[in-house]
This record gives C-alpha cells, structure tokens and sequence, in this order.
C-alpha cells in the first residue's frame, strides 16, 4: 500500500508518520493512517493536519457504524492529539 511521500508498508508508514513500530500505535493513529490510503498524498496530515483528522474521524465513525467501536472510543480518539513524526517530513 502507498501511504504517500515515497513510502510503501504499513511499517515505514508508521515510522514516517509516527515514529514509532505499528505495533506500538494508538486506535487514533491507525485510524489516521487508514484515512489517507485513498489518496495519500491530498490526505496526508503531515501537509494539512486538520484533513488528516477530519479522514480520521469517518474512519472512526465507519468503525462505530459497523460496531467495531463504541461511540466514547471513537470520540475519545478523535479528541486525541496525533503526534506526528515531523523530522521525517523535514528530512532531518
């Protein structure tokens, strides 16, 4: 899957985007994550923060929708700060 900005996999997404193992991410950034697979490079948060959690957001309440989640969690999520891995984005 390509998550934008040259990277492919689940792994070097999360890395890139949170600077942390996929195993290690929150409900929120996963959420995140899968919001942008449609289109990358236009939902990516890292170039616009507030569409990165708008696309968070419907994924959560899909999630909700089918009942994977209840309505707290996703809400509690999206209420979340997303501690993006900025050095990555930069270059640094």
């Amino acid at each position: 899957i390509y998550w934008g900005h040259g990277i492919y996999g689940i792994e070097a997404a999360s890395n890139f985007y949170f600077g942390k193992h996929p195993s290690l991410l929150t409900l929120g950034e996963s959420a995140l994550l899968v919001g942008i697979i449609p289109a990358p490079e236009l939902r990516s948060p890292l170039k616009d923060p507030c569409r990165g959690k708008l696309f968070q957001a419907r994924v959560l309440k899909r999630m909700v929708d089918v009942g994977f989640l209840d309505v707290k969690t996703a809400v509690s999520a999206v209420k979340q700060s997303l501690p993006l891995h900025l050095s990555s984005f930069l270059g640094e």
